[in-house]
């Protein structure tokens, strides 16, 4: 079967003119499909899975628009160009708003342009094919999540006896919401047990209750929820982000904080990660809180995150070294972290000089 990450399909009544195009994708590596007309091209879109499809506008059994716009409405995943040598507003007008297209070309084309447009077409359909794929995902994660909350309800309507059959029900939720961020990115799921483990030895060191720690331990798994609602893409680049960029990923903390307040049970735990990313002088976000106004919990968070995103190896760069990561973590005491707590977490971390592996096995024996 064609791959549609990689199928190309251009559609022209003039022979001539697809040999052109055919030509100037002769190198890109896409398989390249023709069809000398609307009719062709139905068919061609019917026998396989199709990314990218080029229209001419002006052909005799049906204009490029009408053709396109039957392609949105039978295949309405693929990317639709339109190929005109006339310009006219009205047919610009027509192509985008009946047939949804990413493109209009004219005639004469530049190749270089043309193969330009082309490639950001077919990164539109990977990133609309991954979104499509996290949405399926996150649709049978909350099925799953529906039935658990069910369970849940029911056994905190019971008496004490059923109080284990609560605690499983929590814990299976929580794997199941842990479950939805890791797919997001897989970096998540390992980065966040080692948050919970760094935040879980701070509140010992606090001399916490129970309670407290279990909130801080689930909120350290899920403060990343919210990243499921952010354009896969987005997440992944290393390019240098526009304010608008910035805006849609400091969404994060309060998108996670809204799934989260839907179950009871999770309603400081949605406190917890809203408030994660604000900073103790009040520049962070979403809200600007400062100081003690900011969520106990939410400032162990903050530093127990930054603390391990320095110390673990991310595709764009290495790790840093410990020392390093302390000076960081201390020029920002009392400006992004809670000056009491900055001590805390390098009296916790300071004998500690490879926080990739001792930390882990040291943390890793600490009670919620």
């Amino acid at each position: 079967m064609s791959d549609p990450f990689n199928t190309l399909l251009l559609v022209d009544d003039e022979p001539n003119i697809l040999s052109a195009l055919r030509r100037a994708f002769r190198k890109e590596g896409y398989e390249v499909v023709t069809a000398n007309g609307a009719a062709e091209g139905f068919r061609c879109l019917e026998e396989r899975p199709i990314g990218v499809v080029v229209s001419d506008h002006r052909m005799p059994e049906m204009t490029g628009v009408e053709f396109l716009t039957e392609v949105r409405r039978r295949w309405p995943e693929t990317v639709r160009v339109i190929l005109s040598g006339y310009a006219e507003p009205e047919s610009i007008v027509a192509a985008v708003n009946s047939a949804g297209i990413a493109k209009f070309l004219t005639k004469p084309w530049d190749d270089n342009a043309v193969r330009e447009d082309v490639r950001g077409c077919f990164d539109a359909y990977r990133i609309s094919a991954e979104s499509h794929r996290i949405a399926r995902e996150l649709a049978v994660k909350n099925n799953d999540l529906a039935s658990l909350n069910l369970r849940l309800e029911a056994a905190v309507s019971e008496s004490r006896e059923k109080q284990e059959e609560i605690e499983r029900a929590v814990t299976a939720m929580t794997e199941t919401l842990a479950s939805l961020q890791e797919a997001a990115d897989p970096f998540f799921r390992g980065h966040a047990d080692k948050v919970r483990d760094l935040a879980l030895a701070m509140a010992r060191a606090l001399n916490l209750p129970a309670a407290d720690r279990w909130t801080i331990a689930t909120a350290a798994l899920l403060m990343d929820l919210g990243s499921v609602g952010i354009d896969p893409e987005l997440r992944r680049s290393h390019r240098v982000l526009s304010e608008a960029d910035k805006a849609q990923i400091r969404r994060h903390p309060e998108i996670g904080a809204g799934v989260l307040s839907l179950i009871p049970r999770f309603a400081g735990v949605a406190r917890t990660v809203r408030h994660h990313h604000e900073h103790y002088d009040g520049s962070g976000y979403p809200e600007g809180t400062a100081g003690e106004a900011i969520p106990l919990g939410s400032r162990v968070l903050a530093l127990a995150d930054a603390y391990h995103a320095m110390a673990s190896d991310r595709p764009h760069r290495p790790r840093r070294p410990h020392d390093e990561i302390l000076k960081a973590l201390g020029d920002q005491r009392g400006r992004q972290f809670d000056p009491t707590l900055t001590d805390v977490l390098m009296s916790v971390v300071s004998d500690v000089q490879d926080p990739a592996s001792k930390v882990d096995s040291r943390m890793s024996k600490v009670e919620g």
